[in-house]
């Protein structure tokens, strides 16, 4: 049997379709795998800043994105000044707007849900005393924020009924920490000091740079092939 030029030239473009296809099946978000959107960096096992209703301080660290995303995942690192982790830990998780470098009063949007505390083995020692830091995992049902907008996140915890005392744990370099006594109350910052330990992952609508390339590069070989079949 022999086949025409007509016959392989559709084959080959039947082909392009279905591996363009797939390219394109291979770039589109997978929302049960989020991307890390913003790294404030690991805890430097230095020091840590106190945010407990126990002792009515609450602080927050301020973040943003390159591009509008869905927050699906906030990850944050912090340990227990009486040393005794907390049965159950009580976190309240807020979102705020800016208000001048500092979490605009009023304007949180209340993070519900309940972490996955896992004990890091990583130890910090400040003040001659040893404290084991934990890393809390909080899933959420997707929180949209827009791009170039600053935004706070503040963590609190209670640990009241066990005397635990929770502490934020910092991270390396200056940063924009801030604190209030509670709701009502003003914030107060400490520029270009105290830097906390957290990450935010979520999804976004524009696509990672690696799968748009991988794209573009299948869209060049298909072609390529297209028009030398053409020729021949």
């Amino acid at each position: 049997m022999f086949l025409t030029k007509q016959t392989v030239l559709n084959g080959v473009k039947r082909s392009g379709i279905l591996v363009l296809l797939a390219l394109g099946l291979a770039v589109i978000p997978n929302p049960a795998a989020a991307m890390l959107l913003f790294d404030n960096g690991a805890p430097d096992l230095v020091s840590g800043l106190s945010s407990d209703a126990g002792i009515n301080l609450t602080v927050a660290d301020d973040f943003s994105f390159a591009f509008d995303a869905t927050v699906t995942e906030i990850q944050w690192f912090g340990g227990y000044g009486g040393h005794v982790p907390a049965a159950i830990d009580d976190f309240t998780v807020r979102i705020f707007d800016d208000d001048a470098l500092v979490p605009l009063m009023g304007s949180f949007r209340p993070v519900l849900g309940q972490p996955v505390r896992v004990d890091t083995g990583l130890d910090q020692t400040e003040g001659g005393e040893t404290f084991d830091i934990y890393q809390y995992t909080l899933e959420i049902a997707g929180e949209p924020l827009l791009a170039d907008t600053p935004y706070w996140l503040s963590i609190q915890n209670d640990t009241t009924s066990s005397g635990g005392n929770w502490f934020w744990a910092t991270t390396a370099g200056a940063g924009n920490a801030a604190a209030t006594a509670g709701d009502g109350n003003l914030w107060f910052r400490d520029l270009n000091r105290f830097a906390l330990a957290f990450n935010v992952s979520g999804s976004s609508p524009i696509p990672e740079p690696s799968a748009a390339l991988v794209f573009g590069m299948g869209w060049i070989v298909v072609s390529g092939a297209i028009r030398r079949r053409s020729r021949g």
